[in-house]
């Protein structure tokens, strides 16, 4: 197992020097500080609520589509009994939930998916949204793969200034969590 750690310990080191001052780089280094900064659990009260929410909503036995974590919220998912695929646009973050985590994780875009059509009982979007470019397309590509009777859950920031009317979110079904977190079912 130390021989793992210090081969990714590597292959991370490895990145973030031939990306650095690129645009890959920040991305690396976001998120690689993103996964460094998650603790074991949840300390943050607003970052529990939200976990406990989609893991209530997804339960067990189901295959999820995750997109957007560094890790944490896959391996609860995995730990609850279901088969979790991870897409991050971070090379980073796919060799540490491959390798280290053991999550089936791939590097891969958000609008070209690396699955069949309705692979997925559930997709999850975790804080992503905002840096979608072609939001058409990923909703597209996220209702590809979700199954007919599967579900899309958005977990986003609410914006300061967000009064809580539905006619501002394409919301179907929603969860507001602690007034900074809102899931979003679309299915």
């Amino acid at each position: 197992k130390g021989a793992l750690m210090a081969s990714v310990q590597a292959k991370i080191k490895d990145i973030l020097e031939t990306t650095n001052n690129t645009e890959k780089g920040r991305i690396e280094q976001a998120a690689f500080l993103a996964h460094k900064s998650k603790k074991e659990n949840f300390t943050d009260l607003s970052e529990k609520k939200k976990m406990d929410t989609v893991l209530n909503r997804i339960k067990s036995n189901k295959k999820v589509l995750v997109i957007g974590d560094t890790g944490k919220v896959s391996e609860l998912l995995t730990a609850q009994g279901n088969n979790v695929k991870l897409i991050s646009n971070s090379e980073i973050i796919v060799i540490i939930c491959k390798y280290l985590l053991k999550i089936d994780s791939y590097l891969a875009t958000s609008i070209e998916l690396p699955f069949k059509n309705s692979a997925f009982d559930y997709c999850l979007v975790l804080d992503t949204l905002g840096n979608q470019k072609n939001m058409g397309a990923f909703l597209e590509e996220l209702e590809r793969v979700t199954k007919t009777n599967g579900n899309i859950l958005l977990a986003l920031a609410i914006p300061s200034g967000f009064d809580g009317k539905s006619s501002q979110l394409w919301a179907i079904q929603a969860d507001t969590v602690d007034n900074k977190t809102l899931i979003l079912d679309l299915k």
